[in-house]
């Protein structure tokens, strides 16, 4: 494994041998410094998995006394169940783009395995964890995730009996690509003969009849239904799962019929508020004290390893082009509030402060600055810790010179000057005061443009003033005064609002040095009333005591998004390489090249 890759959390699949046990990390945040090398790493991960499956595949053709052994190693792990013999079906067909439908090994994602791994502490828990929330982004396979999960217990547990709902009896059971049913009997269909139960058949109408297949060897079940307020009322079950439970409507009386009739309730969705409100309240949303909530699994778009910005963005022109937007945001950023017309960051009212977030002496640590002459000036800091941004400090105060502001950020108050500290003030200097003097001189402040115009007779910037007390700020313009080019877009109030959504779900805060005021006013950001034909888009936030704050946090994620940019030949290089055998495991954008040279791999 590369050093870059060395802290990620390790998600194994056991039975697997040595080299191919650890399933590589997906980025862990939408501007992973390492995100193109990942997903290189789980690439070859991927193609060394093709390959062994082949191998073992012949293994057992050749000696069929190493059947016996591996049948165990299915029952006792759905991820090599999963890994070594699962299949799936993509109806996608797009040649222009690389895309090439039919069947496809499943070589999983480390998000797809911690899921089945997350199923599993769900099935094992007696508390109120034993019932799960998937919130997911679209095309992470969840639904397929949940449909191998049920099938290997169909074939391998006893007693197992599982009830699926949809919104509509189509989905659950029926002819068409996105039902629950066909994607177990596509599972089922692609597995050898000798993992079959005996006697059973797939055009066999005794064990695979509309709404419920059933396993002749032990008469385990799985059943399907519509959902409706009897939804699961006239039997009991090992587990219960609500497919697309967001377009489910008056999901929360269904969900709390279901619970007297099995003990491990599931509910899947992208995240939507068109049917209510239910399924992100049961999961997102979810303000009950700790012991009152389901388990909560959450799949965002840059969990899957082939997912890249540039995908982002393309799938954000797309649904933009449609005039779609809050329908991508919602599906794709998991934002299931985008579209209310006032409020700037809907999805900043499922943020809450976390009392066990604090500053640490590690992780790199920022501050992005909103600077104001006659107006306020809102300081935030930032500090980077895994794959979170926690915000831990923020600090806000009105008509004081740039030079009162340096005092704030040093922990140095200059008492010959002519300001008044508060008791806040002094307060807040002493932990500032505490901080590493490093970060002011690494490229850690972040700023707004305007912050380098001319204040006055004083023919200086904001910036400058800092700058000689040692603090240095990025900078955005060039030798002659104007803007950087890439940064122009970016700069614009529907540039930073976008840049701040996409990576806003990696926000956490802190109690600590006025932090929660920061949650505060992202959650109160707000339009101005709309009037005739406008649109939120693009337009500026009111301007109030909330909208300081929030610019500072903007200028942050601008600054990063471009950043990440700064990779992009990087990317493309990793993208080249990963075209060269994306056929042979790519089941979402397969090329079909790899897959055409070997039939086998297919």
């Amino acid at each position: 494994m590369v050093a870059a890759l060395q802290s990620e959390p390790v998600t194994c699949i056991p039975g697997l041998p040595p080299h191919l046990t650890v399933v590589p990390p997906a980025p862990n945040r939408s501007d992973d410094p390492n995100g193109a090398e990942k997903r290189e790493v789980w690439e070859a991960w991927a193609l060394d998995l093709a390959r062994y499956r082949l191998a073992r595949k012949e293994e057992l053709r050749k000696d069929p006394s190493l059947i016996k052994w591996e049948l165990k190693r299915c029952e006792l792990s759905v991820s090599y169940f999963m890994a070594v013999w699962g299949n799936l079906f993509e109806p996608r067909h797009d040649p222009e783009n690389g895309i090439i439908g039919g069947d496809k090994m499943w070589l999983p994602f480390e998000i797809q395995v911690r899921m089945l791994n997350w199923i599993d502490s769900c099935m094992e828990s007696s508390g109120n964890d034993r019932d799960g929330i998937v919130s997911k982004c679209r095309d992470m396979g969840a639904t397929w995730v949940m449909c191998c999960y049920l099938t290997h217990g169909w074939l391998f547990k006893y007693p197992f009996n599982a009830l699926l709902l949809s919104r509509n009896q189509s989905l659950v059971d029926s002819k068409s690509d996105d039902a629950m049913f066909s994607k177990i009997e596509f599972i089922i269909s692609r597995l050898p003969t000798w993992m079959i139960p005996e006697g059973f058949s797939l055009k066999d109408k005794r064990w695979n009849s509309e709404l419920m297949l059933i396993n002749p060897a032990t008469r385990t079940q799985i059943k399907g239904e519509s959902t409706n307020s009897n939804a699961g009322r006239s039997g009991r079950y090992t587990m219960i799962v609500v497919d697309e439970a967001a377009f489910v409507p008056d999901l929360g009386p269904v969900w709390a019929g279901l619970g007297a009739t099995t003990f491990h309730r599931f509910a899947v969705s992208s995240e939507s508020l068109k049917q209510g409100p239910d399924f992100h309240n049961l999961g997102v949303n979810n303000k009950n004290p700790i012991g009152r909530r389901p388990a909560l699994f959450t799949m965002d778009w840059w969990d899957h390893p082939l997912h890249t910005p540039e995908w982002l963005e393309s799938e954000k022109q797309r649904y933009e082009a449609s005039n779609q937007l809050d329908d991508f945001y919602q599906e794709y950023l998991r934002d299931a509030r985008s579209g209310d017309r006032s409020w700037v960051y809907p999805s900043a009212m499922n943020l809450t402060i976390d009392a066990d977030v604090h500053y640490i002496d590690m992780g790199h640590l920022y501050a992005t600055i909103d600077p104001g002459q006659r107006d306020q000036t809102a300081i935030v800091w930032i500090q980077e810790q895994g794959s979170k941004y926690a915000v831990v400090g923020a600090y806000e105060s009105n008509g004081k010179p740039a030079a009162f502001y340096s005092t704030i950020i040093l922990g140095e108050p200059d008492f010959d000057a002519d300001w008044s500290y508060t008791t806040a003030d002094l307060q807040f200097m002493e932990w500032t005061k505490s901080l590493p003097t490093q970060y002011l001189r690494n490229g850690s402040f972040f700023g707004d443009v305007s912050g380098h115009s001319v204040f006055g007779a004083t023919m200086d910037s904001f910036y400058s003033i800092l700058r000689e007390k040692g603090i240095h700020v990025n900078k955005d313009r060039m030798p002659d005064g104007q803007a950087v080019g890439f940064r122009r877009e970016a700069r614009t109030h529907k540039g930073r609002q976008e840049a701040l959504r996409e990576i806003l779900p990696s926000f956490v805060f802190s109690n600590d040095h006025n932090a929660p005021y920061a949650l505060k006013c992202l959650q109160e950001n707000k339009y101005p009333p709309e009037t005739g034909k406008s649109t939120t888009e693009g337009r500026a936030a009111k301007h109030d005591d909330s909208s300081h704050i929030v610019t500072a946090i903007e200028y942050f994620a601008v600054h990063r998004k471009l950043a990440h940019s700064m990779d992009e030949l990087s990317e493309k290089r990793a993208k080249r390489k990963m075209s060269n055998n994306r056929g042979v495991f790519d089941r979402w954008r397969p090329g079909s090249r790899a897959g055409q040279r070997n039939p086998g791999l297919t």
